[in-house]
């Protein structure tokens, strides 16, 4: 799910070159090395980041998905 993720906001960042910007790229990189994949959501950027962990990270809203 992580490298899904990751890659497919790579694609679309290749794509629409205007969805992320240094500011909320600054955000997660602290992060990128803990995490699984990551992705910002929203139609068209400008949403959350969504990040796939193991972990608990500080300062994130964990989220349970139901099956």
């Amino acid at each position: 799910l992580g490298q899904s993720m990751t890659a497919s906001f790579v694609a679309q960042c290749a794509l629409f070159p205007m969805m992320t910007n240094p500011a909320a790229e600054a955000v997660l990189e602290p992060f990128k090395h803990k995490v699984k994949g990551y992705k910002i959501s929203g139609a068209g950027g400008g949403g959350y980041w969504i990040v796939v962990s193991d972990d608990k990270l500080d300062s994130f809203i964990e989220i349970k998905i139901r099956r």
